[in-house]
């Protein structure tokens, strides 16, 4: 998951522009691989701010 993040950066962040919403669903160690990506994509600032917009949301085991 995380790869294809890193491949689909600039339509990732054209999305996100555009108001879209992250769901992560699976398991806890992709889930932090996932989450330390978008970290390095959009800046732990802009994933803190779609978490509190309820944009960025995880339900993992």
């Amino acid at each position: 998951m995380q790869d294809v993040l890193v491949v689909k950066k600039a339509e990732l962040i054209d999305w996100l522009e555009q108001g879209a919403c992250l769901y992560i669903c699976g398991s806890l160690n992709m889930a932090k691989a996932v989450d330390a990506t978008l970290q390095e994509i959009l800046g732990i600032e802009q994933l803190h701010t779609l978490r509190k917009a309820g944009r960025y949301r995880r339900d993992v085991y």
